[in-house]
């Protein structure tokens, strides 16, 4: 058996005898765990360790220019040069939405009054009905005016169009000419700009610890307390170390900090990765939590850890907290094997259904 150790003093630290008490705890509480390991068990050290659940979102701005026109009814019409996508500047919504929210401007300073490019600014056009001439030429009598004959072949005028060999035409009242819908038969055209925005959020979620904590238990951890909190407008001007390292210089944390490095390489492929031409970046939020955790190494005379040989007779758990019921929150993947190995190496417990003590 090794000399008993005293724990480094830290926030984490639990005194020796406790920290071993709620890992019989957890031992009693598992279904085939075997406590019988656990009454031998002397504590050898105490570590603190830490996970983060880092949490991103960005609010993306997504915009296209739409051309509008209406007949021209003498508004005022700037002209004014259509700007760039993103030249124009609007109050951004909450970088966290629900759903993707819509919003519609009409540029009003790009009006231009315009001529009706379907009469050609004369408000009239040529009616395509009659082309033009007022009267088409008869369906019934093919222009003949002929409507057939009497039992005493004597002729008949054509009863559709009275003989002439033609119908006024009832689109354009006879006159060749009809008004130009598109203007309104003004002759002019309001044209304008209307910018269309789409406001949308993407969300991720990544994890760093200096622990063998797989993420689904940082995730569902309760007792994560708020690290970092970030929420501003994003800006192109900067690097994402560059615009917030003044940020993370001021982590409390030294012992294990936030890797910067892997937040901006999940930044770059989740976030910035899906920006276009179309589309921007207009603002960042992250949630940073932080875990406390206590690593506690233990030693059980006659068993070896089988999960990491290297550790001979030492074993190790990761403890975490309380939940909602006090019951003691520990992760650990080397509690001893059972003795006759009839469950095979693969089994991460001393089985109870084994008869060999």
């Amino acid at each position: 058996m090794g000399n008993k150790i005293e724990p480094t003093k830290t926030d984490n630290c639990v005194p020796a005898t406790s920290i071993l008490d709620l890992m019989k705890i957890y031992v009693d509480s598992k279904l085939c765990y075997h406590s019988d390991p656990m009454k031998t068990a002397e504590f050898i050290d105490q570590h603190d360790r830490f996970a983060y659940q880092i949490d991103l979102w960005t609010l993306i701005d997504k915009r296209k220019f739409k051309k509008c026109e209406r007949p021209y009814n003498g508004e005022p019409s700037p002209n004014e040069n259509l700007r760039g996508l993103f030249d124009y500047e609007y109050e951004l919504p909450d970088t966290v939405l629900k759903r993707s929210k819509h919003e519609y401007h009409n540029l009003e300073q790009t009006r231009q009054k315009t001529a009706c490019f379907s009469c050609g600014g004369e408000g009239i056009k040529t009616c395509r009905s009659c082309d033009g001439q007022g009267h088409s030429r008869c369906w019934l009598c093919s222009g003949t005016g002929n409507g057939g004959t009497t039992s005493d072949n004597v002729p008949i005028s054509c009863l559709f169009c009275s003989g002439k060999g033609y119908t006024d035409c009832s689109k354009c009242g006879k006159t060749g000419k009809i008004h130009c819908r598109h203007c309104g038969a003004c002759g002019y055209l309001l044209i304008w700009w209307k910018l269309e925005i789409n406001w949308f959020t993407i969300h991720s979620v990544s994890y760093q610890t200096n622990t063998p904590m797989p993420p689904r238990k940082i995730l569902k951890a309760p007792t994560k307390e708020d690290y970092l909190i970030y929420n501003e407008k994003w800006s192109y001007f900067d690097t994402f170390h560059g615009q917030f390292e003044a940020d993370f210089a001021k982590q409390s944390n030294r012992l294990y900090p936030v890797k910067v490095d892997e937040l901006a390489k999940e930044f770059n492929k989740k976030h910035l990765n899906i920006t276009r031409k179309d589309r921007r970046i207009a603002k960042l939020k992250w949630n940073i939590q932080i875990l406390k955790i206590a690593e506690v190494v233990y030693e059980l005379e006659g068993y070896t850890n089988e999960h990491m040989k290297d550790l001979s007779h030492r074993f190790r758990f990761y403890y975490y907290g309380q939940d909602k019921k006090n019951r003691p929150l520990i992760y650990e993947n080397d509690y001893p094997l059972n003795a006759c190995g009839c469950f095979g190496v693969g089994c991460a417990h001393r089985s109870m259904c084994c008869t060999i003590s």
